[in-house]
């Protein structure tokens, strides 16, 4: 979350490739464990983000504020998912 509102850009969470067809089955065990806290994190990071949301909104105390950022073409893709990328 950090690195996205210092750069105001989405973290890239680059998926993981397959484990190699002949690696045993410690490998491919350790793997499944990768995925799985892969996944976690993605899910984790959707979360906070949709969380940051709702901190960005609650500090927008003006109601002109928020009347401006209602105005905007965008506001209800960013208001549905939740995008506080495009709220700062």
């Amino acid at each position: 979350m950090k690195e996205m509102i210092k750069k105001l850009e989405d973290t890239n969470i680059p998926e993981l490739e397959d484990p190699p067809k002949d690696c045993n089955m410690t490998k491919t065990e350790i793997w499944k464990k990768q995925v799985s806290s892969h996944v976690k994190r993605a899910e984790l990071y959707k979360e906070n983000k949709s969380k940051l949301y709702s901190v960005i909104w609650g500090q927008c105390s003006d109601d002109t504020m928020k009347t401006k950022i209602k105005a905007l073409k965008a506001y209800e893709d960013l208001s549905e998912d939740s995008n506080s990328l495009k709220v700062l």
